[in-house]
């Protein structure tokens, strides 16, 4: 006498559902922070990228330089 498989799928759907919904609002929340880095470092004259692929190479300390495949996310130059 266990739980009826159909409990366990409306289970699986109700969190993969609840899963989706968090990603979602994830990624809505991750462009409107990066839209108010862009806003913050245009005041002060600097420029902001997403991602830079140079960066982790001038490293020549800490885990960046250690393990050297990195990606520096969210910078702002200037």
């Amino acid at each position: 006498m266990g739980i009826p498989a159909w409990v366990w799928f409306t289970v699986a759907a109700v969190a993969g559902v609840a899963g989706f919904a968090l990603l979602a609002t994830d990624r809505a929340q991750r462009t409107a922070r990066n839209r108010e880095r862009r806003r913050w470092a245009a005041l002060r004259g600097w420029q902001f990228e997403e991602t830079d692929h140079v960066l982790p190479t001038r490293w020549e300390a800490g885990a960046i330089a250690y393990y050297g495949t990195g990606l520096a996310r969210d910078v702002v130059a200037g």
